[in-house]
C-alpha cells in the first residue's frame, strides 16, 4: 500500500512540496531584503507592539524583532491554512477517495489489513511535512537565522501539520464521502482559528484548546524559546490516528459513522429538473460558504481601527496591505479584507464545479443523463449553481465587512460603500467557473488545476507585494486585474476581459463535456 500510494500521488506529493517549500523561501528572501538591519527589524517589531488586530489575524509575534520571528509572524496567516489543506487533499485522496472509488475493496480482496491504505497515507503525509520542516529550519538557516531556532520553527510546521493529520485521517471514518472530509477539516481550521484569535487577544488559557497556538507557542524566535509545545501536537495525532484506526476495524466498507439522512419519500416537482435539482442541492454550500465569509468580514473589519493605527506607523506593511501612495490605512485595511472574502467567494465556485466531477465518478451523473436530460443544460445548471453560491458568498461576506467597518469607525456608509466594492469582483468568479468547467469537459483528470489558481491568486493577494512578483505573475491571478478595490478604480477594460474569458472558456467546456465519454 505505501508503494502504491506514492505511485499514484507521486506527482501531487511533489508539486505540494516543492510548492510550498519554494513559496517560504521566497517569503524569507524577500522579508531578508525588506529588513536587512536590526533597526528596520526593531521597526517592524515596533509597529506591531500592542496591536490586538494583528494580534488577531496573525498571532502574537514574538520575536518579531529578528528576521525569524518577522517571518514567522509574515507566515503566520498561510501556514495554519496551507498545510491543513495539503494534509487534508492527500489524505481525503488516500483513504476516502480511494474507498469511493472502489480502489480499497480490489486491495482488500488480495488480503491486505483493512487498516494499511489508512497507515500507508498516514507515513506519506509525515514524511512531507518532515520534508518541509526541514527545508523550512535550512532555509532559515542560509539566511543567516540561528540554526537551533531555525529548526525549532521548522518541527512547528510539521507538528502543525501532523495534527491536522490526524483530524482528516479520524473525518475520513465519520463520514461517507471525500467532500465531508473536507467539510470536517475546514470547518474544524475555522474554529481553532477563531479560539486562536480570541484567545491570543484576550490573553486566555482557552486558546490552547486551539491546534494553532501550539503551533505559535514555541515561540521559536524570541528570547524565551520552548520544545515543549511540540509534545502536544505529537500526542494529539497519536490519539486522532488511534481513534482512527478503532472506527476503521469496526465500520462496514463504504460507510461511516455520521449516517447520511434519508431524504422524503417523493420529490417536489421543482426537483425533476437539473436547474432545481442543483439550486436546491447548493443550498448547504451557500449557508457553509457564506457563513465564513460573514464571519471574515466582520473579524477583520471589526478591527479596523486598530489595525489602521499600526499601519499608520509602518509604511512598508501598509504597502503590503493596500495602503500607502496616499490611501488612508483604513481604506487600504479595508480592500486587503474584501480580497480575502473574494478568494473564500473564488473557493465556493471551485468547490461547486467539482461537485459536477464527483457526480461522474459516483455514477450519479449516468442516471441522470438516462433520463431525458442533455449534458448542456446539466453541466450549465450545476455551473450557475456555483457561481451563484461564489456570487452570494462574496455580497454577503462584503456587507458584513462594510458592517464590521461601521462599528470600528463610526461610519455607516462603509456598509453600502464596501458592498458595492465586494461586488466588483464577480468577474473574476465567473472566470473561475469558465476555467473548471473548461477543464471538466477537456481535462477532467486535471480538476485540481482550479484549487491551484485560487491558490496562487491567495499568494499574490497576500504576499504578492512581500515577495515583489513580477507583473506577468500577478496577470496568473484573476483578482489581480481588478485591483483592490475600492482604493482602485473600477477597470472597465479588465472587467469585459475576464467576463469574455470566463464564458468562452464556459462554452468550450461545454463542447469538451458532449463529446467525450462519461468518467466512471
Amino acid at each position: 500500500m505505501l508503494r502504491i500510494r506514492l505511485r499514484s500521488d507521486r506527482v501531487r506529493i511533489t508539486v505540494w512540496t516543492l510548492s510550498t517549500i519554494v513559496l517560504f523561501w521566497s517569503v524569507v528572501a524577500s522579508i531578508k531584503s525588506l529588513y536587512p538591519t536590526p533597526k528596520l527589524q526593531a521597526g517592524y517589531a515596533q509597529a506591531l507592539e500592542g496591536n490586538q488586530a494583528f494580534v488577531a489575524i496573525n498571532g502574537i509575534p514574538y520575536g518579531a524583532d529578528t528576521l525569524g520571528g518577522i517571518v514567522a509572524d509574515e507566515f503566520a496567516f498561510i501556514a495554519p491554512v496551507l498545510l491543513p489543506v495539503l494534509v487534508t487533499s492527500l489524505i481525503a485522496r488516500a483513504t476516502r477517495g480511494a474507498e469511493e472509488s472502489g480502489l480499497v475493496e480490489l486491495v482488500r480482496s488480495r488480503g491486505v489489513s483493512r487498516t494499511a491504505p489508512l497507515a500507508a497515507a498516514s507515513i506519506v503525509v509525515a514524511g512531507v511535512l518532515v520534508v518541509i520542516g526541514v527545508a523550512a529550519g535550512a532555509i532559515l538557516a542560509a539566511y543567516g537565522v540561528p540554526t537551533g531556532p531555525s529548526f525549532l520553527y521548522g518541527a512547528s510546521l510539521t507538528g502543525l501539520g501532523l495534527v491536522w493529520l490526524g483530524i482528516s485521517g479520524l473525518a475520513a471514518q465519520l463520514v461517507r464521502h471525500t467532500r465531508g472530509v473536507w467539510t470536517l477539516s475546514l470547518g474544524l481550521l475555522l474554529a481553532a482559528y477563531l479560539v486562536r484569535a480570541y484567545g491570543d487577544v484576550e490573553d486566555i488559557w482557552v486558546k490552547w484548546a486551539s491546534p494553532l497556538v501550539w503551533f505559535q507557542e514555541t515561540r521559536a524566535f524570541a528570547d524565551d524559546a520552548r520544545w515543549w509545545p511540540l509534545v502536544i501536537p505529537l500526542v494529539a495525532v497519536a490519539v486522532l490516528v488511534g481513534v482512527a484506526v478503532t472506527v476503521l476495524s469496526r465500520r462496514d466498507l463504504g460507510s461511516g459513522v455520521l449516517a447520511s439522512r434519508p431524504g422524503p419519500e417523493s420529490a417536489a416537482a421543482a426537483l425533476t429538473s437539473p436547474w432545481g435539482l442543483a439550486a436546491r442541492t447548493s443550498l448547504s454550500l451557500v449557508a457553509s460558504w457564506s457563513a465564513v465569509s460573514v464571519l471574515i468580514g466582520l473579524v477583520f473589519a471589526g478591527l479596523t481601527k486598530e489595525a489602521a493605527s499600526a499601519l499608520d506607523s509602518n509604511a512598508q506593511v501598509a504597502e503590503v496591505l493596500g495602503g500607502g501612495g496616499g490611501v488612508s490605512p483604513e481604506d487600504g485595511y479595508l480592500s486587503f479584507t474584501l480580497v480575502i472574502v473574494a478568494l473564500v467567494a473564488g473557493a465556493a465556485v471551485v468547490q461547486g464545479v467539482a461537485r459536477v466531477a464527483e457526480q461522474e465518478t459516483d455514477g450519479i451523473a449516468e442516471v441522470v443523463l438516462a433520463r431525458p436530460v442533455g449534458r448542456f443544460s446539466w453541466a450549465l445548471a450545476w455551473v450557475t449553481a456555483s457561481l451563484v453560491t461564489g456570487a452570494a458568498t462574496l455580497v454577503v461576506g462584503a456587507f458584513a465587512t462594510g458592517a464590521g467597518a461601521a462599528l470600528s469607525l463610526d461610519d455607516g456608509e462603509r456598509v453600502g460603500s464596501l458592498t458595492a466594492a465586494g461586488a466588483g469582483y464577480v468577474p473574476a468568479l465567473v472566470l473561475l467557473a469558465g476555467l473548471c468547467l473548461a477543464v471538466l469537459g477537456l481535462v477532467p483528470r486535471l480538476q485540481s488545476v482550479c484549487w491551484v489558481v485560487v491558490a496562487w491568486a491567495a499568494v499574490v493577494a497576500t504576499l504578492g507585494d512581500t515577495l515583489e512578483l513580477a507583473d506577468w505573475l500577478r496577470t496568473l491571478s484573476p483578482y489581480d486585474a481588478l485591483g483592490m478595490l475600492p482604493v482602485d478604480d473600477v477597470d472597465t477594460t479588465a472587467v469585459v476581459v475576464l467576463l469574455a474569458l470566463g464564458v468562452a472558456l464556459g462554452l468550450l467546456g461545454l463542447a469538451g463535456l458532449r463529446r467525450r465519454d462519461l468518467r466512471v
